[in-house]
């Protein structure tokens, strides 16, 4: 009887890796898998993967109960971070997200503090270590042999490394079998394909491959082929008597979005009445709710997230090197660069990232004093009076990035002390309460943007600033106050819109192209400030008469033959030799 049992645990570990490959794509997506419509090689592919897991774990301890509680830990914070980042983000748990390391931190404690998370962690470790007893009693037996433990470790280390060591045999594997991945839904793969195996093929991204015809001929040639665009902007005229260049002051607010596009909320007044006033554009975000750093990589070094993965992470993945950039373009014409962010310099490795773009100071938590919050962040007031302070602190002609912190999601009831303006709306109490905090905050950073101007009219200093947002803001799980709103949510035009300001105290020509990606703004601030591109920006402006907007989920005007060549032009300098650097052209 005691032999027949013994059998029964073995067997049923055997589906141990199925039944956990089911449930944690209920957990992660809210739904199991569809076996009637279902691709059944999806079943097989995240069963061997959840087997493989099992395996490391049962290849590491040598008692069987022991395999099973850290396989049980594994599989439920693996479900419960894929749970909430979907719901927060539409985004899957990707191994990208490993590389922010304790950066993760700052985005896990509000989603607890926040969320139901926090009651979820405590039930579901409360299970666990409940059922600890259960497995410790009926899995008492253990694997002995150290050999066979090795073949459970190699097993795991075969099966979950395939896609980075054999990447060719990977993708034919899955191609044998019709099993698709699109790059512009990560969300909508792990609802066809399993949350595990998504996870797992995301390793083919960790280091991109080298395209086929990069080499430095190609990169010559390309850039042998554009012509000499010594852009001067419209303001060169204005300022030649006193020989100086304008100051630029790029700010990109955090979430910053005009909520009048819920037309079913009515509102006392218009929360960005300041601000509206001066839109000249629409920024098409790279991001929706979330990756600001993906944001500013693109204005900041006039690259694409085009070219690289889905919800990669530049800034923490990929740049280790110096590159020409919006700083190093305007440093050369004698401008002190500056980089304002209120929040922690190590985040996303902006202390390391703004030295290879050529920053000459960043300002950050770490050596800011006398600022207040607004909410749990910096306020915007705060942030204003620390760029003005920057402005006035040399004669020499400045470029000033700041980003802003304010706005931050999760938008917790009475985030801030005062509601100056009130709305009418269909949505519930929760709904409500989000939105309040969200319009009470934006409407705080239109009054700093009237602020600013308000300076900067007083000085005879000429300065153009320009104001946008990173990214629409994240409202409720699930996208909850777009739906209830009936807002397009599959317009991804709209869901990567925001508004963009510009603005300067002296008569300029401030005109823009009416929707544009950050990767092109950056040449549009170059000509403001009369400065001829060099390197990846020449390439963009001998682009930019056909498309300006760039991004994976939008249909772009521009030609293979020229994105090709973009995506060879920024290899070349993340990941190549930076053979475009030694270009000896009149144009670089």
């Amino acid at each position: 009887m005691k032999k027949h049992f013994f059998k029964i645990l073995i067997i049923s570990e055997l589906f141990f890796p199925f039944i956990l490959s089911y449930l944690c794509q209920r957990l992660s997506i809210g739904r199991g898998y569809e076996f009637s419509i279902i691709n059944p090689y999806v079943v097989i592919f995240n069963f061997i993967l959840w087997s493989a897991i099992f395996a490391l774990f049962l290849g590491i301890f040598k008692k069987n109960y022991q395999a099973l509680f850290f396989y049980l830990l594994f599989f439920l914070i693996f479900s419960i971070a894929n749970r909430y980042k979907i719901k927060v983000l539409n985004l899957p748990l990707k191994i990208n997200d490993l590389t922010l390391g304790t950066q993760s931190i700052s985005f896990i404690t509000p989603i607890i503090e926040h969320t139901n998370l926090k009651k979820e962690l405590i039930a579901s470790f409360g299970l666990l270590f409940t059922s600890f007893f259960f497995l410790k009693h009926f899995f008492k037996f253990q694997t002995k042999k150290i050999n066979i433990r090795l073949i459970f470790i190699f097993f795991f280390l075969v099966i979950i490394t395939l896609p980075t060591f054999k990447p060719q045999l990977f993708d034919q594997i899955l191609a044998k079998t019709n099993i698709t991945f699109h790059a512009w839904d990560a969300a909508e793969n792990c609802r066809n394909n399993g949350v595990l195996l998504c996870f797992v093929y995301d390793q083919k991204y960790l280091k991109l491959p080298e395209p086929f015809d990069y080499n430095q001929a190609k990169i010559n040639q390309i850039y042998n082929n554009l012509e000499s665009f010594p852009i001067k902007g419209d303001n060169s005229n204005l300022l030649e008597s006193n020989n100086l260049k304008p100051n630029i002051i790029i700010i990109m607010s955090e979430s910053f979005w005009d909520a009048t596009q819920l037309s079913e909320i009515k509102y006392s007044q218009d929360p960005i009445k300041n601000v509206r006033s001066d839109i000249k554009s629409n920024f098409i975000s790279p991001t929706f709710g979330g990756e600001t750093a993906n944001v500013e990589f693109e204005l900041l070094t006039g690259l694409s997230n085009y070219f690289l993965p889905t919800s990669s992470y530049p800034y923490t993945q990929y740049l280790k090197k110096n590159i020409p950039s919006l700083f190093t373009l305007f440093k050369e014409q004698n401008y002190y660069t500056t980089a304002i962010h209120p929040y922690s310099q190590w985040f996303y490795n902006r202390d390391s990232i703004y030295k290879f773009l050529g920053v000459d100071k960043f300002t950050n938590l770490s050596n800011m004093s006398g600022y207040q919050n607004a909410g749990p962040f910096v306020s915007d007031k705060s942030f204003t009076t620390e760029i003005i302070n920057q402005l006035n602190s040399t004669d020499q002609s400045q470029l000033i990035w700041a980003l802003s912190i304010q706005n931050h999601t999760p938008y917790e009831a009475n985030r801030f002390s005062k509601h100056p303006i009130t709305f009418q709306s269909d949505l519930d109490s929760v709904g409500q309460s989000i939105f309040q905090s969200y319009i009470d905050g934006i409407n705080l950073s239109d009054q700093s943007y009237a602020t600013l101007k308000s300076e900067l009219s007083k000085t005879q200093k000429p300065t153009i600033v320009l104001f946008f947002g990173d990214h629409l803001p994240f409202l409720d799980d699930n996208f909850g106050i777009y739906k209830k709103t009936n807002f397009n949510i599959t317009d991804e035009t709209k869901m990567h819109t925001t508004p963009l300001a510009i603005w300067s105290n002296f008569k300029a020509n401030l005109n823009l192209p009416q929707n544009i990606s950050p990767s092109f703004l950056s040449l549009e601030i170059l000509k403001l400030a009369n400065i001829t591109p060099k390197y990846q920006f020449a390439f963009s402006k001998s682009i930019s008469s056909y498309d300006t907007v760039l991004n994976q989920k939008i249909p772009t005007k521009l030609t293979p033959y020229q994105l090709k060549n973009y995506e060879l032009i920024q290899y070349d300098l993340i990941f190549g030799k930076q053979y475009g650097l030694k270009q000896k052209l009149s144009q670089l």
